[in-house]
């Protein structure tokens, strides 16, 4: 491992020794990571705050000596040249030991802005509406009067939803909203507050449901589910009622930690806009963009759900949607994708950590400083919305996390643990300041064997596998009502890369396969935990040298995910001093009300300027579209300066 380095009579321990280390320390490391993922069961953390710390804990003890071993300072160096040096430090880039660097990147978008008149309209506040302007109090009083008699008259589900569908030409798209906000209003006073106290999950009868709701339109009293299961009652009537697309979202509120809802697309053209309904109130969001509508919501809820927000209309399996704020946080806390950090891995044959130094980030949001010992990580981030975006739930928020990286090139592990201070702009006006914490797991294994090797060439397999956990608790606001909320995710991938090269190492040609893996809940009502396969990647590529020190590579990408496909196209051109790549990437959604198709063309340029430094430069432009939707364009570029520090 330390063959390339000079030795000194203080280069101790000796490669033996750290070896043998790895070799005890790994074993007990993956054995308790493995433990742990196997029972991570998301009850266990219920109210627990100090448990979000578990995985940090865990591995906090065998930390410390590994971290021991690899005290070789700058001190302990023998002195030598500056290109000799760089040389040196590019050959020993092992975990734990490298040059120290200071990198300071500058990025910035351009992208459109909106104004927003979102509005909440409580059940029976028509007269007030914005969006109800224009419908007479006949129009009201027959669509209340329709659906009442409705109610009251069917026998059973069967005979009520047909009798919704037959009529429903007989409406206009409003009395429709209104029919739903008084369903939604009378299945909310059939709560069942015993239910959610004993945390059961279960599916009720649609006749059930029914039942309920006959006895509360009489003026009764009676209990139906909770809001998993009114929700998806609400969401079948309004299918009935020919509204095409509505389905159901999972989220956070600030007074009663998850909550599911209804949402549904209402208008069409300039007048087409995403809708939800917290049981018989009604939030318009002003946009048909999925993610911007979603900010509108967390600003309703006053919360923001890092890893708990899912979609479905029934007829599939929840799928995962992402908010503006949701990415800002996500990425505070280090939370990667799963395929993306294995990709990484398997390219290079040995387990990337982040290198010893220190980097800055700058954009006109957001600003981040990285701290990285090679064992310790610590970083600050602060947000800021300074463009006053009304899709944007997040005012302003300040992350400080740190982690703990262990292992060698075959076996490595990361915990973690982020605390995110928010100030969420309510849609109420109000500023609402939440404290999160995150504690995050990852582990990963690569391995690298060399299957052929002779006279025609050199055939090299590797193999990997990761493994990501998080839990993220929310505890509350600093004034007024607070709700303690825990969330967890859980993904994990594997894969392979075969690479073939020729005798005088002039070309290469690979095939990388990988496919990743999510824990999630199956449905809004039972909520059972189940596995999803979220991707399937495949890429080949190759390398070819042209003349001395120059390598023109290309690869072609295809994958499929749990909400569609993708394919890309990647060609570059490698010199001593410079490199250059471009990259064309198309995205086909399958959901495309939830996330949407887009087309991106990026390119990169880098240059290094002596030993010591290496400048680049960045800029693509992506467009997205979601279905019925218009183009939207996002164009953004930067530059990042890494300089090599003694």
């Amino acid at each position: 491992m330390f063959e390339n380095f000079p030795t000194t009579e203080k280069a101790k321990p000796t490669q033996e020794a750290i070896r043998a280390s790895f070799e005890n320390k790994e074993n007990e490391i993956i054995k308790k990571g493995t433990d742990f993922l196997e029972n991570l069961e998301p009850e266990k953390f219920k109210n627990k705050v100090a448990n979000l710390l578990l995985a940090f804990s865990l591995f906090a003890g065998a930390s410390t000596a590994f971290a021991g071993e690899q005290n070789i300072g700058k001190e302990n160096l023998p002195s030598m040249g500056e290109e000799q040096a760089f040389q040196v430090a590019e050959k020993n880039k092992i975990a734990g030991f490298d040059w120290g660097k200071i990198s300071v990147k500058i990025s910035g978008e351009n992208r459109e802005i909106k104004g927003s008149t979102a509005e909440n309209i409580e059940n029976g506040g028509y007269r007030n509406s914005e969006f109800y302007k224009g419908t007479t109090s006949q129009e009201v009083n027959n669509a209340l009067s329709f659906i009442g008699s409705t109610i009251s008259s069917a026998q059973n589900y069967s005979q009520f939803i047909n009798k919704l569908a037959t009529s429903q030409g007989s409406f206009s798209e409003k009395q429709k909203a209104i029919m739903l906000q008084q369903v939604g209003q009378l299945f909310g006073e059939t709560y069942n507050y015993d239910m959610l106290a004993s945390g059961d999950h279960v599916k009720i009868s649609e006749d059930a449901m029914l039942q309920a709701l006959k006895t509360r339109n009489a003026g009764g009293t009676a209990e139906s589910g909770i809001c998993g299961n009114i929700h998806n009652a609400q969401m079948e009537i309004a299918k009935s009622l020919g509204i095409e697309h509505t389905w159901l979202q999972s989220g956070s509120t600030r007074w009663g930690g998850q909550h599911i809802w209804t949402e549904m697309i209402l208008g069409d053209g300039a007048e087409r806009k995403i809708a939800f309904y917290n049981y018989g109130e009604l939030i318009l969001t002003d946009t048909d963009n999925y993610a911007e509508a979603m900010g509108v919501m967390e600003r309703y809820n006053e919360s923001v759900s890092i890893f708990n927000n899912y979609a479905s209309n029934g007829d599939w399996m929840l799928q995962p949607v992402e908010s503006s704020a949701q990415k800002v946080m996500k990425s505070a806390a280090g939370i990667e994708e799963s395929t993306d950090i294995l990709k990484h891995n398997l390219e290079e044959g040995k387990i990337m950590r982040v290198e010893r130094g220190i980097d800055v980030s700058i954009s006109p949001e957001t600003k981040e400083l990285e701290i990285n010992t090679g064992t310790i990580g610590l970083s600050v981030t602060n947000y800021k919305n300074i463009y006053n975006d009304p899709y944007q739930s997040l005012n302003e928020m300040t992350a400080v996390g740190g982690n703990i990286s262990f292992g060698n090139e075959k076996f490595g592990a990361k915990v973690g643990a982020t605390i995110l201070n928010t100030d969420i702009n309510a849609l109420s006006g109000e500023s609402v300041v939440m404290n999160t914490i995150v504690g995050m797991l990852e582990a990963n294994y690569v391995d690298e064997q060399n299957i052929i090797k002779g006279e025609y060439g050199e055939l090299t397999g590797r193999v990997g596998a990761n493994i990501i956990a998080a839990v993220s608790q929310q505890i509350g606001s600093t004034e007024g009502p607070k709700a303690s909320y825990t969330e967890g995710m859980g993904e994990g991938s594997t894969g392979g890369t075969l690479s073939f090269v020729n005798p005088d190492k002039t070309n290469e040609i690979f095939i990388s396969a990988t496919a990743g893996a999510r824990a999630q809940t199956n449905n809004f009502e039972e909520q059972d935990l189940v596995f999803k396969k979220t991707a399937e990647n495949f890429v080949v590529g190759a390398k070819v040298k042209v003349f001395e020190g120059k390598v023109i590579n290309m690869e072609l990408g295809k994958s499929n995910f749990d909400w569609g496909k993708s394919s890309s196209l990647k060609v570059g051109f490698e010199g001593e001093n410079f490199n250059v790549s471009a990259e064309h990437r198309k995205e086909k959604s399958d959901y495309g009300m939830l996330v949407p198709s887009s087309e991106k063309n990026e390119m990169n340029v880098s240059y290094k300027a002596g030993p010591k430094m290496k400048i680049s430069f960045f800029g693509a432009k992506t467009t997205n579209k979601y279905q019925g939707g218009q183009d939207e364009s996002v164009i953004s570029a930067g530059a990042k300066l890494e300089v090599l520090v003694w």
